[in-house]
């Protein structure tokens, strides 16, 4: 009873602090719960989609840092694992979402097809729409699909939503 005794304080010491925030006390809380009494918590089930991931892309697709590829590489890797993941493409990165972005000789990774390849396969993307007219190399094109055009409202929301959300 000693374990349960000590879950009970814990849980009305950080009450206040655990609904100040939910989203990121939850996994706090529930790390700390597990310490104190291991039969209290179980583990999502293997493949659960239990975390939704939000990845702005900002930069130029093939400026020479990688940033967009490993930000594919890292989307595809979390949706391959059950991870909710969601795409948000703003100022410079636009490019992405274009046709007329073509994979440099020198380049081994078209990130162009990859990003079609994931949205197909269940990711979700926008694209800033006042960039489309102002910002990439490509500026004026349309995107490859009408459809992924977004907004600020759209990514306000998707972050409010998500529970991890990065830039690249």
């Amino acid at each position: 009873m000693l374990n349960l005794r000590s879950a009970v304080s814990f849980v009305i010491f950080y009450y206040d602090e655990f609904i100040s925030n939910l989203s990121s006390n939850l996994r706090y809380f529930t790390h700390k719960l597990a310490k104190i009494c291991p039969v209290c918590t179980t583990k999502p089930a293997k493949g659960a989609q239990n975390e939704k991931f939000l990845l702005i892309l900002t930069n130029q697709p093939y400026n020479g840092t990688d940033n967009a590829y490993n930000a594919l590489r890292l989307a595809g890797a979390l949706k391959n694992s059950g991870e909710y993941v969601r795409i948000f493409l703003m100022n410079d990165a636009v490019d992405l979402a274009r046709n007329s972005t073509q994979k440099p000789e020198n380049y081994d990774f078209d990130l162009v097809a990859k990003l079609k390849e994931l949205h197909a396969n269940g990711v979700a993307l926008k694209v800033c729409g006042s960039c489309e007219t102002r910002c990439g190399l490509h500026a004026g094109e349309p995107y490859f699909d009408s459809e992924i055009k977004g907004s600020m409202d759209i990514l306000a929301g998707w972050v409010a939503e998500c529970d991890q959300v990065m830039t690249f």
